[in-house]
């Protein structure tokens, strides 16, 4: 089961979307708002999201089947 993670940027989307690219197993999945984007993982993600350049926060996503 993939998970998901509501994380918290201060860079632009697409600066975010090229340094996630360097992150194996991570997916940008959406945009919440400005600032906010929803990441998938095919492994758990949570300690390794916030060491990324222009994450500010990470909070996990409510647990549901992403498959």
């Amino acid at each position: 089961m993939r998970t998901s993670y509501v994380v918290r940027i201060e860079v632009p989307l697409e600066e975010f979307r090229r340094t996630l690219a360097g992150l194996d197993g991570a997916v940008l999945h959406r945009e919440l708002s400005p600032g906010r984007v929803v990441v998938l993982g095919d492994r758990p993600l949570g300690t390794l999201l916030p060491g990324l350049a222009g994450v500010v926060g990470v909070t996990p996503d409510l647990p549901r089947p992403m498959d």
